[in-house]
């Protein structure tokens, strides 16, 4: 049997949907307004944000409709979960829940993904799993401020199963410039992968609001401008992304190859 989050979880993430929904979301001076990925088809992305510049609401549209948003949720300025939701028959299902843990150093210690099955607001439903849970560790000695390894946990069989293993190291600003991960069965790796990133000195207009299974966008501020992925068994790929910067250094394009694809970035007034 999958091990329940306990039911206050549950109660909690809509009541405080229900809250955060009614919230007022803002703009923020100079903050990331909008993402454009294809203006013709009205593909974007809106970002809103707290008085304190925090994100707080990240929505996607796909042909000029709503489909999908994420709210963000913190505590002292910490980030505590990401509510992701689903435009479905004119209804906004909730999907999944991040939440996140920190450790007495005020490290990030466990990321548990959490499971809420598509349902109705007004119909929750009885059991919420957490299929997926993710554990930072800082070091041989736990003494170091930012981790060196994360270990991925599926349920396999009602069990909680190591699925993965990444190791990283980081460029002189911080950022993750190396991910060596492994796969495994039982004790057997089955697929090893390394990534290694290429950054600007411009910021990531997104950093803080990526996506935390990503562990290199979600840890990094910078812009990437090339990505490289290779392994034993598939042929290795290169992304280059080339950007062009507004005269305050901020991101406002760019364009990725070999795919060709363009994305523009547009700001809120300051």
């Amino acid at each position: 049997m999958k091990p329940l989050i306990p039911i206050l979880l549950a109660c909690f993430a809509l009541l405080s949907c229900r809250k955060e929904k009614d919230k007022p979301a803002h703009s923020f001076p100079g903050a990331l307004y909008k993402e454009i990925t294809d203006a013709k088809a009205g593909n974007y992305d809106i970002f809103k944000y707290n008085t304190d510049g925090t994100i707080y609401r990240w929505q996607r549209y796909i042909n000029g409709k709503p489909d999908s948003l994420q709210e963000y949720s913190y505590d002292n300025g910490k980030l505590m979960g990401i509510k992701y939701f689903k435009r479905s028959n004119d209804t906004w299902k909730y999907v999944f829940h991040n939440l996140f843990t920190y450790d007495w150093k005020g490290r990030l210690y466990d990321l548990k993904v959490i499971d809420m099955e598509e349902y109705d607001l007004d119909n929750p439903p009885k059991e919420v799993f957490s299929p997926d849970r993710y554990v930072y560790i800082y070091g041989p000695d736990n003494l170091a401020e930012q981790f060196s390894d994360r270990y991925h946990y599926r349920m396999v069989n009602g069990v909680e199963t190591l699925y993965a293993h990444a190791f990283v190291s980081r460029d002189g600003k911080g950022n993750i410039n190396i991910v060596q991960q492994v796969y495994l069965e039982g004790q057997e790796v089955v697929f090893a992968q390394v990534t290694a990133y290429k950054y600007l000195e411009q910021k990531n207009p997104r950093y803080g609001a990526e996506d935390a299974r990503d562990i290199a966008a979600f840890f990094s501020a910078n812009c990437w401008s090339q990505k490289e992925v290779s392994s034993a068994t598939v042929p290795d790929r290169i992304v280059y992304r080339n950007y062009s910067f507004n005269t305050e250094g901020k991101p406002v394009s760019f364009k990725e190859q070999p795919s060709g694809s363009e994305t523009r970035f547009e700001y809120y007034p300051k």
